[in-house]
């Protein structure tokens, strides 16, 4: 996948975002409706800034990334001859896999993870799509049966605005086990 070079405005456009959503959270805990109305309208105009200063990332066709790429991580991971094995080796639940952390344009994408080897804990695997360090799930669903049966997980997704910082994250309980051997990122027309 090409990643565009910070263009100018870019890191403005990135603040500016930041700051909107934290102002967006604070709507809530004011109580005067014109304090509202004075911080929403604060919000529509940086996020107007942002998107008038921000270039979207170089449009990407195809991203493949295979399970040795370190952009793929995991807590208790050990890659070897082309694979990744994962495994949820703590006693709680906990996110087995997550990236690659990767910026995208606007539009429609579909995601597949493929890997072999599931071992399920007691509870179901659940699939999500986030960004900003984790912090903005996008997507969330649990696994089905017959995805993890016949080893690829789909997801398809719209973003209205490019998005910074991507990941792709699979949370399971104890006693979860997979061998990942790719991920691949497909945008669609």
């Amino acid at each position: 996948m090409r990643q565009s070079p910070t263009a100018p405005g870019a890191m403005e456009s990135k603040a500016a975002r930041r700051i909107a959503d934290e102002l967006q959270d604070m709507v809530q805990s004011v109580s005067k409706p014109s304090e509202q109305a004075t911080i929403t309208a604060a919000v529509r105009l940086l996020r107007q800034f942002a998107d008038t200063t921000a270039e979207d990332p170089a449009p990407v066709e195809r991203l493949t990334i295979a399970a040795a790429d370190e952009r793929l991580k995991a807590p208790y991971g050990d890659r070897s001859q082309g694979t990744f094995k994962i495994r949820n080796a703590s006693d709680r639940r906990c996110h087995v896999l997550y990236g690659p952390h990767v910026a995208l344009p606007s539009g429609s994408y579909r995601f597949e993870l493929s890997f072999s080897s599931v071992c399920e804990g007691p509870e179901p695997v659940i699939v999500d799509l986030c960004h900003r360090q984790g912090n903005r799930e996008l997507y969330s669903r649990p696994c089905f049966p017959w995805e993890l049966d016949n080893g690829t997980i789909r997801i398809s997704c719209t973003f209205d605005q490019s998005v910074e910082d991507l990941e792709f994250r699979l949370n399971a309980s104890s006693g979860f086990s997979a061998t990942v051997t790719g991920l691949s990122i497909t945008r669609r027309p």
